[in-house]
C-alpha cells in the first residue's frame, strides 16, 4: 500500500506568541476548522514561492509565464501585463485562503457566516458547473466563479430563514435602565423580646421537735 505524502509541514517554532496569535486570527477569519488547513493553504504558496524562485534563477522565461498565467487563471495575480516574478514572491497567505470556495460563497451572498458556507459545502449544498464539490478548500479558477450554484437549484431552507431572522440592537453604553417594577422593601420585623429569667424561691424548711 502506497503511504501519501503530508500535504503540510508544520511550522518550526509552534510554542511561539506571534505566530500563534496570527494563526488564531486567520482561523476566526476565514472560517478554517484546524490549523492544518492553514499550513496546507501555506504549503501551496511557498510551492509557488519555489518555483518563481527555480526560474528566476535559471532565466527561464517560458516557466515564468506558465506560472503567472495559472496564478492569474487562479485570480491570485491581475490580468495585467506587468505581473512580474516579483509579484509572485509578494503573495501572502490571505491570497490563497481569498480563492478558498468556502470564502467565494461568503463573498457572493450565498452564506451569512464563514461556518454556514462551510456547512453548506460539506453537506453538499454546492456545486460547479454541475459537479458537486465538498471541500471547502477548494481553490476556485475565475472562470468557475460564475458557474457556482446550489446542487438542487435553489438555496437551503435555513439560508432563507437566517436571513429573515432580525436580531435586536446592541443596548447604548451610557442608555439609562429601563424600570421594571419597583420591589416592596421587606420590613425587618422586631425581634420578640427575651423572656427574663424567674427567680425560685427556695421551699421552707421545717425544723423539727425533739
Amino acid at each position: 500500500m502506497r503511504r501519501l505524502k503530508r500535504q503540510y509541514k508544520r511550522p518550526r517554532r509552534p510554542w511561539n506568541t506571534t505566530q500563534i496569535t496570527e494563526e488564531r486570527k486567520l482561523l476566526n477569519t476565514y472560517g478554517l476548522r484546524r490549523k492544518r488547513e492553514l499550513w496546507r493553504a501555506r504549503e501551496i504558496l511557498r510551492q509557488f514561492r519555489k518555483r518563481a524562485r527555480t526560474a528566476t534563477a535559471r532565466e527561464d522565461k517560458e516557466a515564468e509565464q506558465v506560472l503567472l498565467k495559472r496564478l492569474q487563471r487562479i485570480g491570485m495575480l491581475s490580468d495585467e501585463k506587468e505581473c512580474t516574478i516579483d509579484h509572485v514572491l509578494a503573495l501572502s497567505i490571505e491570497n490563497i485562503l481569498d480563492r478558498r470556495l468556502q470564502t467565494i460563497i461568503l463573498k457572493r451572498g450565498m452564506a451569512t457566516t464563514m461556518k454556514q458556507a462551510r456547512q453548506f459545502i460539506t453537506h453538499g449544498h454546492v456545486a460547479i458547473d454541475g459537479r458537486r464539490v465538498l471541500y471547502p478548500s477548494f481553490l476556485v479558477r475565475l472562470d468557475a466563479e460564475d458557474k457556482i450554484d446550489w446542487t438542487t437549484g435553489k438555496p437551503p431552507t435555513i439560508l432563507e430563514a437566517s436571513k429573515k431572522r432580525v436580531l435586536p440592537p446592541a443596548p447604548k453604553k451610557n442608555a439609562p435602565k429601563a424600570e421594571g417594577k419597583k420591589e416592596k422593601p421587606v420590613q425587618k420585623q422586631e425581634a420578640a423580646p427575651a423572656a427574663q429569667p424567674t427567680e425560685t424561691v427556695p421551699a421552707p424548711v421545717k425544723e423539727a421537735h425533739a
